[in-house]
């Protein structure tokens, strides 16, 4: 089933806007920062629920169909649907409550294989096993999928990420929503919040992006990869 989690005073903008036997149900949100909004939503469920997280810019998925390949292609209906199954399987097999895709669409960096250490998580989309734990509760207002990558990999040991799996969307320079949230001074602040929280698992950037805001990077104790034999 489909929920979609908007502003309370944009709910009737969606309902106007999407077809109702698309989705199970829109449930408004308190306007408030993006951390406090994935935590409603992660609570929102029963411990122990397989979610997919998808953000309202997300167009779609795009992998990597060869090592070779210098295009990627988009998901089909059906290769998502299999592709979130063996996603939890995967979670399942290594220990893990988090999964996700690489977080750059260009096929010269990705790689047809999964790994288990520590390994950014984009916001993008995501899928997580509900755990109600304090130690799950995000804080940082943006930059908050770097938290939740953190906690998890220390929780479980293992996130687990697709590196030939990518997403097609748009981050920073969208029009409402968090992307206004998303200023270099309250960017600047989470770098340097989740830096000096964890400073063994993350650190500043030397130079800022393109966009003038303050990136981080994130630092495995160990490396673990597994390669990946695609359906044709």
């Amino acid at each position: 089933q489909i929920d979609i989690y908007v502003d309370d005073f944009e709910v009737g903008l969606y309902k106007d806007a999407l077809d109702p036997t698309n989705y199970n149900e829109i449930i408004p949100v308190t306007p408030c920062n993006i951390a406090q909004k994935r935590n409603f939503i992660h609570r929102n469920y029963p411990a122990g629920t397989n979610l997919v997280i998808c953000d309202d810019d997300l167009k779609g998925l795009l992998y990597k169909p060869s090592p070779e390949a210098k295009k990627l292609e988009a998901f089909t209906e059906d290769r998502w649907q299999d592709f979130v199954c063996n996603a939890f399987e995967c979670c399942s097999a290594h220990g893990a409550t988090l999964w996700g895709v690489y977080p750059v669409a260009n096929a010269f960096f990705m790689k047809l294989n999964y790994s288990s250490d520590l390994r950014f998580i984009i916001g993008q989309v995501y899928g997580y096993v509900v755990d109600h734990s304090e130690e799950t509760v995000l804080k940082a207002p943006v930059k908050e999928d770097y938290e939740l990558t953190i906690k998890s990999f220390i929780k479980d040991n293992a996130v687990i990420r697709f590196n030939y799996v990518t997403t097609d969307s748009q981050v920073y320079n969208g029009v409402g929503g968090c992307s206004e949230k998303r200023t270099v001074q309250v960017s600047a602040d989470a770098a340097r919040y989740l830096t000096q929280t964890w400073p063994h698992y993350v650190a500043i950037k030397n130079k800022p992006s393109k966009s003038g805001h303050t990136e981080v990077r994130l630092k495995s104790p160990y490396r673990k990869v597994y390669e990946v034999i695609l359906n044709t």
